[in-house]
């Protein structure tokens, strides 16, 4: 490791190809964790982060362990929680991060804890990359593949809420973040692997990048008749009264 360079936090709204590129610079020699949380796939998100995020939303009285219901978290009551609960937990799993320095963190919900976070953090010693993607590539995602019919203007507002917060926090505390969005990385890699390398000063190649992203470079994830089938397939499901409404009710 090398313990000069900067830590690292990835602000995302989640299905936006953070998880490739999350892998791609963990490579270059920033800490993940001991362990990182799966779901269908490795997210390479600290799993104590993810842990620890999740209570930190509880805390504030949202009910969903991730960010993708309506309304959204309220930044205001995670900014109080500072004040309000006992901190030790949050203040020893940074210093375990920090023996591993340079780490990186990266979860979807780090768009509204970080809120939080801050208040712990070095934030002297970390950059930070904001990673989007356009709403269509992620709604075609959503549907084809979860598949997780919802309605288009729902993940819209969504990710949006996400981004909404991410960019708050980062005006807020005057952070000069990268900004990227994952199609851009993918249709054209050679002008964006070169911005991250330049921000973090690390050397990746499109090589390193073939390793992580296993579809094809140039061009778009989902293209215009794989978006047609994904509306199509969203009016079968409505009409099978299978729509996910929103906001979405908790199991019992």
């Amino acid at each position: 490791m090398n313990h000069n360079k900067p830590n690292l936090i990835i602000l995302t709204p989640g299905l936006s190809g953070s998880s490739v590129i999350t892998s791609l610079i963990s490579n270059a020699g920033y800490f993940l964790g001991k362990n990182t949380a799966k779901i269908e796939y490795d997210t390479f998100e600290n799993k104590k982060l993810v842990e620890h995020n999740i209570t930190l939303f509880k805390q504030t009285g949202y009910k969903w362990h991730d960010p993708g219901s309506l309304p959204p978290p309220s930044i205001g009551k995670m900014k109080e929680l500072y004040n309000n609960i006992d901190l030790n937990p949050y203040r020893n799993f940074i210093k375990e991060c920090d023996e591993s320095s340079p780490w990186i963190w990266k979860d979807p919900r780090l768009s509204y804890t970080m809120f939080f976070w801050k208040e712990l953090l070095d934030l002297d010693n970390c950059k930070f990359i904001h990673i989007t993607r356009e709403i269509k590539q992620i709604w075609t995602g959503i549907v084809l593949r979860v598949p997780l019919p919802a309605a288009f203007k729902n993940i819209r507002a969504i990710q949006n809420n996400t981004i909404r917060s991410a960019e708050q926090f980062l005006d807020l505390y005057s952070i000069n973040a990268l900004t990227l969005k994952f199609e851009d990385l993918l249709i054209n890699p050679d002008t964006n692997l070169e911005k991250i390398n330049s921000f973090l000063d690390i050397n990746l190649s499109i090589d390193d990048f073939k390793k992580v992203y296993n579809g094809k470079l140039y061009k778009k994830r989902w293209s215009l008749i794989q978006q047609v089938k994904a509306h199509l397939y969203f009016f079968l499901f409505k009409a099978a009264g299978k729509e996910i409404k929103f906001p979405r009710h908790l199991h019992k």
